[in-house]
């Protein structure tokens, strides 16, 4: 019934996760080759093929090849104040919602852990956007392993 349902999507999704980890590494590890043979094998499968799809999108955008769209890595008070989370600025001038709040907004991207292909997007003034040193590698893994992996500051000047 309904319930075998919910499951079946729930182990699809995680085994996309899983697979998409996989596939970022892979491609950072064993290059194209690997990432053209993971890419077919997904791609057959039915209904995961369009899922698989949208979420290389997501990694093509988080592992910088769409360059446009991390730009930068920052902190933002999120979900309240005096409590920060790590950001991706997606957009430097969205016009259309800095009109609708009435000043200046950058929209940036808060991504979940471990599964930063989910989050939130938020507008924020430029001025509550606090820089970082991280590059989008290294927010990543940050991310996908409960932030327990720590860039050292010292080799980054």
């Amino acid at each position: 019934g309904m319930m075998g349902l919910g499951l079946t999507v729930a182990s699809a999704l995680v085994m996309l996760l899983v697979l998409t980890v996989i596939g970022y590494l892979s491609k950072r590890l064993f290059g194209k080759f690997m990432q053209h043979v993971f890419a077919r094998m997904l791609e057959r499968t039915p209904g995961l093929g369009a899922l698989y799809n949208s979420i290389r999108q997501m990694v093509d955008a988080l592992s910088g090849r769409n360059k446009d769209t991390f730009r930068r890595v920052v902190m933002v008070e999120f979900p309240r104040p005096g409590m920060w989370s790590i950001a991706f600025v997606t957009h430097e001038q969205p016009t259309v919602f800095s009109q609708a709040i009435g000043k200046p907004v950058v929209n940036v991207f808060i991504p979940a852990a471990p599964a930063p292909t989910t989050g939130v997007i938020l507008q924020v003034s430029p001025e509550e956007v606090r820089e970082t040193k991280l590059t989008v590698g290294e927010a990543l893994g940050l991310l996908m392993s409960f932030g327990s992996v720590v860039p050292r500051p010292d080799g980054k000047e």
